[in-house]
């Protein structure tokens, strides 16, 4: 081989390195920011809390002798001990407020789970907060005096960051 050959395939190698280096320095940078990043999901929690609640198979739903119906509360059954008996939230930094009301806006019941964590929903609405805080408003069926009536409720949660 000549000389001339090895030097000129060192020079088109080393060119090919100069593009290369930068391109794999950057994929890595890409990479690592996917990878170090965290994902809150307390949304989530509070959507799944609810859903829980509503939908679930818990002691608050109505029963109607064979099963219990998802979507149905039972005013007598929603309280605070109703609640911590079906949901553990004591060990978790979660606070929860359930408000039901009737179809003309009249309070049937107001429960509070953690009152401790629920009344720091002040804090939500400072910029950097260790708390979030979610609000929903949904329509509802509740069991009382022997009827299935339509109404609203009001599912608040306060939820403390980590």
């Amino acid at each position: 081989m000549k000389k001339g050959y090895i030097s000129s395939k060192v020079i088109f190698w080393l060119a090919r390195l100069i593009y290369l280096i930068p391109i794999l320095i950057i994929m890595v940078l890409i990479i690592s920011l996917y990878l170090a990043r965290s994902i809150d999901t307390t949304e989530l929690e509070s959507d799944i809390l609810y859903s829980r609640i509503i939908y679930g198979n818990n002691c608050i739903l109505h029963n109607n002798g064979a099963r219990e119906v998802p979507g149905t509360i039972d005013i007598a059954k929603l309280n605070e001990d109703g609640l911590n008996k079906c949901f553990d939230v004591k060990d978790k930094k979660i606070g929860l407020n359930i408000k039901m009301l009737d179809d003309k806006n009249n309070i049937l019941k107001d429960t509070t789970i953690n009152k401790d964590v629920y009344e720091l929903n002040l804090a939500c609405k400072l910029r950097k907060s260790k708390f979030s805080c979610y609000d929903r408003k949904d329509y509802a069926l509740y069991f009382d005096n022997e009827k299935i009536q339509n109404g609203i409720i009001y599912f608040s949660t306060v939820i403390k960051n980590e």
